[in-house]
């Protein structure tokens, strides 16, 4: 029925199958994987999370000398109370 060739009467047709096959299942387990690591990398962060990078940003902003000792140590207690 087919001519020579893939599939025809080499005998590769049922090779060529499997090989699609595997190539089909690593598509699927790569668009998985993918999922999975945006959401664990995008995802909404904890409320502990956003505290500790509020007075990491506060710290910075009194380094650079935008906010004086005051106001730093009343917006350091307002931030872990």
């Amino acid at each position: 029925m087919c001519g020579p060739g893939f599939g025809g009467m080499y005998g590769y047709g049922g090779l060529w199958s499997i090989i699609m096959g595997i190539i089909g299942i690593a598509v699927v387990v790569g668009a998985v994987w993918l999922v999975v690591y945006l959401v664990r990398t995008t995802g909404r962060r904890g409320p502990a999370s956003e505290s500790g990078d509020a007075l990491e940003t506060l710290r910075r902003r009194y380094a650079r000398g935008e906010i004086t000792h005051d106001q730093f140590e009343q917006m350091k207690r307002d931030l872990t109370s």
